[in-house]
């Protein structure tokens, strides 16, 4: 606790007394002084010579009385002013608290605590001793899917940062790099000799195809049979042909299921077509009729909307809800043209229409395009979070 020394002056005589003895005896003594300044104001005319020595004695002896009397509280007054002191008193002060900036006052090892090395995707534990050092595992690396290098120690339970440690130079993280060389190798051989492989087996095919060609261009019907049976496509089914025309009848058999196979796939392969034509026709009058229902809703709310013109796009949808962008030219009330953009929301209701959905804020006219942010904000405030 601070300390401080306070020093006061005390009279013998309180303030209150040294005022009485001080009024006191300054009264007293201009009364003396009155007393002797009267001393010959009686004079003759109307006073005799007589009446004005009574008077003067009277007088003096007031202003001496007055006088004397008044000596007694200026003489207390001026003995209490040589009789006052000094005092010292010691008086504690409130304890103070000053802000100053941090500074580390030390640093204590950190013993007996549980560690964890976070090595790629392997985790070794490990505990310090008395002097904060740890030894971990670090053959545990080696099961590591990924790079092990950069590793990163943290103290469980303990108010410490976790600290990063490099591993490159420990016979471990040689060993796993090794390891992973060699793995890598062995891979890459794998994949050149099933390259190889496949490429043989190219070439051999290549070769047994030119064979056919050269022998079925001889007319022999097995070998254009085998040569169209191998084959797909249009090459196949000419081979097969061919085979078929030189009396052979498994390959008439075949050409024919192929054929019928083709059409078949090919009648599939329209309906399709024009099934994916006609959904998305029936996608894009949606959109159409929801962007149209939007402009309906909005063309109620311009000063002249047959000078309207109208753009705009379906911003997202959920279940049966749609959140429609309008985008507007029309003229104001002055008859200048100037460009608007609403946000509104329109669903889907259980008739088969279309509908506005007035909940919340309802439909909501921007002075610029509402970029994601204004578009966040509307949905908020807007009914949008109900739509399912």
């Amino acid at each position: 606790m601070e300390q401080r020394e306070d020093t006061t002056r005390t009279l013998v005589n309180g303030p209150l007394a040294q005022g009485t003895n001080l009024a006191l005896g300054g009264g007293l003594l201009a009364l003396g002084v009155v007393g002797f300044a009267s001393i010959g104001s009686c004079a003759s005319p109307p006073c005799s010579a007589d009446e004005r020595k009574r008077s003067d004695t009277r007088y003096a002896a007031f202003g001496g009385i007055a006088t004397g009397l008044a000596l007694i509280p200026l003489g207390l007054f001026v003995w209490n002013i040589f009789r006052a002191r000094d005092e010292a008193r010691v008086v504690g002060l409130a304890p103070r608290v000053e802000g100053t900036p941090w500074r580390a006052c030390g640093s204590l090892p950190l013993s007996n605590a549980s560690l964890a090395l976070h090595a790629g995707n392997v985790d070794l534990a490990g505990k310090t001793d008395s002097n904060g050092e740890v030894t971990f595992p670090l053959k545990g690396i080696a099961a590591s899917t990924s790079d092990p290098n950069e590793a990163l120690i943290s103290a469980d339970q303990q108010n410490a940062p976790p600290a990063t440690v490099t591993l490159s130079a420990t016979p471990s993280y040689a060993s796993w790099s090794a390891a992973r060389h060699a793995d890598h190798d062995a891979q890459l051989a794998k994949l050149a000799q099933a390259q190889r492989e496949r490429d043989e087996a190219t070439a051999k095919r290549n070769e047994q195809v030119a064979r056919l060609k050269g022998e079925c261009a001889k007319n022999k019907g097995e070998s254009c049979y085998q040569l169209g049976d191998s084959l797909s496509g249009t090459e196949g089914m000419q081979y097969l042909q061919a085979a078929c025309e030189l009396k052979h009848k498994v390959a008439c058999t075949t050409h024919d299921a192929r054929a019928r196979e083709a059409e078949r796939a090919a009648a599939i392969r329209l309906r399709e077509e024009r099934e994916a034509e006609a959904a998305e026709a029936r996608r894009q009058h949606a959109r159409q009729a929801i962007l149209q229902a939007g402009r309906t809703v909005v063309s109620a709310r311009l000063k002249a909307p047959t000078q309207a013109s109208w753009g705009g796009a379906i911003v997202e949808e959920r279940g049966t809800c749609h959140l429609v962008e309008v985008v507007v030219d029309a003229p104001n009330s002055f008859g200048v043209m100037i460009r608007n953009w609403w946000l509104l929301t329109i669903v889907d209701d259980p008739a088969g229409g279309l509908s506005l959905l007035t909940a919340g804020v309802g439909p909501q006219r921007f002075d610029e395009a509402p970029g994601p942010n204004l578009v966040k904000a509307y949905q908020s405030v807007s009914a949008w979070e109900q739509c399912r």
